[in-house]
């Protein structure tokens, strides 16, 4: 694939993100408003992203800190 391809498709991802952000956000405000409770409930599951998203940083520190010291060791045949 050309480097031109590639951008119109990175475009095309982005602008479906942006559209697909924006259907979410009003579909969220007009259940708000018609389910006073709607939010309830929502505090485990951020949570659990929340607690996901950790592991999913620290082992990427630790991936990185790895590779670095893996780079800097001898090399032993």
């Amino acid at each position: 694939m050309s480097p031109m391809h590639l951008m119109l498709i990175a475009d095309a991802l982005f602008v479906v993100l942006v559209v697909c952000l924006e259907v979410g956000y009003r579909l969220g405000a007009m259940r708000v408003k018609t389910i006073p409770n709607a939010h309830e409930g929502f505090g485990t599951i951020e949570g659990a992203v929340f607690g996901l998203f950790g592991l999913l940083l620290s082992l990427s520190f630790f991936g990185a800190t790895c590779g670095w010291t893996c780079s800097r060791a001898p090399n032993r045949l």
